[in-house]
């Protein structure tokens, strides 16, 4: 089985750093690249093929919106997971509607984001347990 193909987004370099530590021993997910916004996400993706993208919000040049808006209309084959501190339910809606296939928190443990990297990989959405009870919070 080929190894799950990932860009982490995030306009801070310890986050990147962090997430590649925490991928470095899964032998089914190799992280391919990084980017510090979204505009140096796009222009990775138009040099190699990435499985996963996991994109920050609020990030300089092209935030994470705009970014995973132009992702999915321009790479028919990346998957998007929104990793941030985020959890308001207008703003999950806009990243669902952009095309997120993801939506996960940064406080989340390293097994969350391990099996929401897996799960978009595999054609499937995840989003995590904190960002759908914000979402049915909010539709009651």
């Amino acid at each position: 089985m080929e190894a799950i193909k990932v860009l982490i987004t995030d306009d801070h370099q310890i986050i990147i750093d962090g997430i590649k530590s925490l991928l470095s021993d899964e032998k089914d997910i190799q992280v391919i690249g990084e980017a510090s916004n979204g505009k140096e996400a796009i222009e990775f993706l138009k040099l190699l093929e990435a499985d996963v993208v996991l994109m920050d919000i609020d990030m300089p040049v092209i935030n994470g919106i705009e970014a995973t808006k132009k992702i999915k209309a321009e790479f028919n084959s990346a998957r998007v997971i929104i990793l941030t501190m985020h959890n308001e339910s207008g703003l999950i809606k806009t990243l669902i509607a952009a095309g997120a296939d993801g939506y996960i928190l940064k406080n989340s443990d390293q097994s969350e984001l391990l099996d929401a990297i897996r799960k978009v990989g595999t054609g499937n959405q995840y989003f995590s347990s904190d960002v759908t009870l914000s979402l049915l919070e909010k539709n009651t």
